[in-house]
């Protein structure tokens, strides 16, 4: 209908154009202008003619476009890029020929897509794919809330556990200590002479009174001869009570079972010195050879035992031996002072007689007789 009003202004506009031009000519020739009217009425049925074949042509185009405004037709779907086709667009000049505007059919449309729309059907496929793999590679989610709840459940079994197992341990000791306990008694072998001697000498040793721990050490050594310890304890606790005899006889058996046992060799020369059986003692001592040993206990017997049988020599390089060993025993230097003076060494007889005193540890009657010693030197 556009296409008519504009064909329409121009006939108009014509019209107006020729009217100019019959006044202006009917003032120069009457008979001219007669032929110009017959051509005009020529050219509007021409015109005329055109205009319906015109209209015609777009009844029957209007049937096959795609619906659209009669003002804009969008042949692609993105609004920025493409303008819509109005009729302002069409000029309408004097001189251009007016054509037919062919839109194109469904079919082509669909056959022949834009660029921009085949971009945006590439764009929307790869959204598609890349929503159906991130759906595919997206791992499912575990859901908190069971899961929780087992945590729960586990945790509480295995406080029950924990709340438990100490009492199932405790039970299986209990157990294990009665069945132990019962095998114990079962499989106990009953105890052989040297176990019994044993358990007598520890009970003997801590017994107070010098009669009963006897009789335990007398029954020690029925049960095993050869316990030492308790031949030993048993001479000892014999002198306690005045029985030398009994003590010495004590002894002698031990000796014989065991004749080079040191503790034997040195109580029983020590008894020998004070009943002043300066020989026997040597001939026990001399068991053991001095060079050997550094034990004080016996070296201080043998000296003694040399000082009796008047061997002054002898006795003074033991005690010179015991005082490098010991220097703070008042009775070495007393030992020393003696077979000094029995050498005739005086000055070193008062000298160590005064070391002796030195010493201050002494007993009373010991140190009355240093004193003497030294007013008759002097």
């Amino acid at each position: 209908m556009s296409l008519l009003n504009q064909v329409l202004q121009d006939l108009e506009k014509r019209k107006a154009d020729t009217v100019t031009e019959q006044q202006g000519l009917n003032h120069l020739t009457a008979p001219a202008s007669k032929h110009k009217k017959s051509y005009l009425l020529m050219a509007l049925i021409l015109i005329i003619l055109l205009i319906s074949v015109i209209f015609l042509n777009f009844k029957q185009s209007k049937k096959h476009t795609i619906k659209a405004s009669p003002e804009k037709i969008q042949i692609a779907t993105s609004p920025k890029t493409q303008k819509p086709i109005t009729a302002a667009l069409i000029t309408a000049n004097k001189n251009t020929q007016l054509k037919p505007i062919v839109l194109p059919e469904k079919a082509a449309l669909k056959a022949a897509p834009t660029k921009e729309a085949k971009n945006n059907k590439s764009k929307a496929i790869k959204k598609q794919d890349t929503v159906s793999t991130t759906v595919k590679i997206t791992p499912l989610k575990p859901i908190e809330q069971p899961i929780e709840k087992a945590e729960i459940n586990t945790a509480k079994a295995i406080h029950k556990k924990e709340a438990i197992a100490p009492l199932v341990i405790e039970t299986t000791q209990i157990v294990k200590q009665a069945i132990g306990k019962k095998t114990i008694a079962q499989k106990q072998k009953p105890l052989n002479l040297d176990q019994l001697a044993e358990q007598s000498f520890i009970s003997a040793q801590k017994l107070q009174d010098l009669a009963s721990r006897q009789v335990k050490l007398q029954q020690v050594l029925k049960l095993n001869v050869k316990h030492i310890d308790a031949r030993l304890l048993l001479a000892n606790t014999l002198l306690q009570q005045g029985l030398t005899q009994q003590s010495a006889h004590l002894l002698d058996q031990g000796l014989k079972l065991f004749p080079k046992n040191p503790d034997f060799i040195k109580l029983r020369s020590q008894m020998f010195l004070q009943f002043k059986q300066a020989i026997a003692a040597l001939q026990l001592l001399q068991r053991i050879k001095p060079g050997k040993t550094q034990d004080e206990d016996y070296l201080a017997l043998l000296a003694a035992a040399y000082q009796q049988n008047n061997q002054p020599l002898e006795s003074l390089t033991l005690y010179q031996k015991l005082l490098a060993l010991n220097p703070e025993k008042a009775e070495y230097w007393l030992g020393l002072a003696m077979a000094q003076e029995k050498q005739g060494n005086k000055y070193q007889a008062l000298l160590s007689y005064q070391q002796a005193l030195n010493k201050k540890t002494l007993q009373n009657v010991v140190v009355s007789y240093i004193n003497q010693r030294i007013s008759s030197l002097k």
